[in-house]
């Protein structure tokens, strides 16, 4: 009976050791990849408040700081030059934890609605354009990728629900965002060093679910008091302003990332007019989260028969508006770029409104985001500039051509109308060969006003700058 109090004092002993493991948030694990030579932030939570709390790097850097009275904590440490040298990260308050498995190189964050989460196996009845090919090729240990589970929260969290980092292999890489695994794979491959993606992504979210709720408050189409559309479990509910933000961004507030990149507008086409002015709104917010001007690049969405827009007026659907708000942020906010999509759907994907063709957006973001390493990429197509009226034909002039156009068989996606403004399908042709203008008109219109480009819920066009990037589609009649 004696060894009963000595056995019970140990449990006890025992039970307060475990309760004093630091404890870190679900980012901060074995296998991530650490934003090369930059001031990481690190927080966590511990057992011993007012205690201190060491970190040691493998690559020589220390940090301590005092454990606040709730048990958090947080310090930044100094990272390294990329490397393929695994490192370790040890954490002490008094009993010691290690991570290991790291690696120092560049961090994305990948973010929005399902053609950003659309994995490499595709979703039922929407595959994903090589993704068999992708697959063989998947194993590469120096690309690595957290996903960032879904949670809708009603005030900012300091932790994700889950997630682990997972290194690119066979095994993996199927589950993993198709436009994250891309451009993952095109940045690792083109930089030499190791890259992680961090996707905290969720389909069907609008763009109010990601925005701070405080900084919502001057726009009036859309009710921040909204509880939801769908009947979903509290905590789930994504429809909320600000839900999203709060469970999904807020939670990897000071991590270091080089950039983000974005792929969200489809929920947002019912009310397009205020895109333009949210999505700059968004991305100041998440800048101030990160306490850096981070680089953000965009993806326009793809053509899709919304409904509606089809008929010969003037009206041309709301996402045709919804892409023009897209491109005006390029012009309203430093640092940032947009992904044009409008020759990256077949003329059969009219009602698919996850296309196919994910490769190239990836590929394209890359163009974007290797310019911030010095890369001289092109990533802009061309770019409408004016156009006039010349006798019975419209003469389109564009920027950013590079050299030339670049044209494949007869050219589509042109649009020109009169006075009445009833567009007509045009026809189009190269004014010279080293030149970057177009001449469009339409048999039906003899004196025409207005000339436009792409600029539909979908028609996709072919032309092209002498780098193969689409031309963005346009109106020449926006003030009229």
């Amino acid at each position: 009976m004696k060894r009963l109090p000595i056995i019970i004092a140990a449990l006890l002993l025992s039970a307060v050791a475990v309760r004093a493991e630091v404890r870190l948030p679900h980012i901060i694990g074995s296998g991530m990849v650490l934003e090369q030579q930059s001031c990481v932030r690190l927080h966590g939570w511990s057992d011993r408040p007012g205690g201190r709390l060491r970190v040691t790097a493998s690559w020589g850097e220390r940090q301590s700081t005092r454990i606040a009275a709730d048990g958090t904590w947080e310090l930044t440490i100094s990272t390294p030059a990329a490397s393929f040298e695994p490192q370790t990260l040890s954490f002490d308050d008094g009993s010691q934890l290690t991570i290991d498995n790291i690696l120092i190189g560049t961090v994305w964050l990948c973010s929005g609605q399902s053609n950003m989460e659309m994995p490499v196996k595709g979703f039922w009845g929407c595959p994903v354009e090589g993704a068999a090919e992708a697959l063989l090729a998947a194993p590469n240990d120096a690309l690595r990728y957290f996903k960032v589970p879904r949670a809708a929260a009603t005030s900012p969290a300091r932790d994700t629900r889950g997630g682990e980092w997972q290194s690119a292999s066979t095994h993996t890489v199927a589950e993993w965002s198709a436009v994250g695994y891309f451009f993952g794979s095109t940045m690792q491959r083109t930089l030499g060093i190791p890259v992680g993606i961090v996707d905290s992504s969720w389909g069907g979210t609008c763009i109010e679910s990601w925005i701070p709720i405080e900084r919502q408050q001057c726009f009036s189409d859309y009710d921040l008091r909204k509880e939801g559309t769908m009947d979903l479990p509290e905590g789930e509910n994504y429809s909320r302003a600000a839900s999203l933000y709060d469970g999904m961004i807020h939670p990897l507030q000071g991590f270091a990332f080089k950039g983000i990149a974005w792929y969200q507008g489809c929920s947002n086409t019912d009310r397009p007019t205020t895109y333009a002015d949210k999505l700059a709104t968004l991305i100041e917010s998440w800048r101030e989260m990160a306490g850096s001007d981070l680089p953000f690049f965009y993806v326009e969405i793809a053509p899709y028969d919304y409904g509606g827009g089809e008929s010969p007026d003037s009206y041309p659907g709301s996402g045709a508006l919804l892409r023009e708000q897209q491109q005006m942020v390029m012009s309203m906010v430093d640092g940032t770029g947009m992904v044009s999509t409008n020759d990256l759907v077949y003329d059969w994907e009219r009602d698919q409104i996850h296309p196919r063709r994910k490769r190239e957006v990836g590929e394209r973001l890359a163009l974007w985001a290797l310019r911030e390493y010095g890369y001289p990429t092109q990533p802009l197509g061309l770019v409408f500039d004016h156009a006039e009226r010349e006798g019975n034909a419209m003469r389109v002039y564009y920027k950013n051509a590079h050299d030339r156009l670049s044209l494949e068989g007869d050219i589509c996606g042109f649009e020109v109308c009169g006075e009445d403004g009833r567009f007509y399908t045009a026809k189009a042709k190269r004014d010279d060969f080293n030149s970057a203008t177009l001449t469009v008109w339409a048999e039906e219109v003899t004196e025409p006003v207005a000339v436009r480009y792409g600029f539909r819920n979908f028609l996709p066009g072919n032309v092209r700058n002498n780098w193969g990037l689409p031309a963005l589609p346009f109106r020449s009649d926006a003030g009229r």
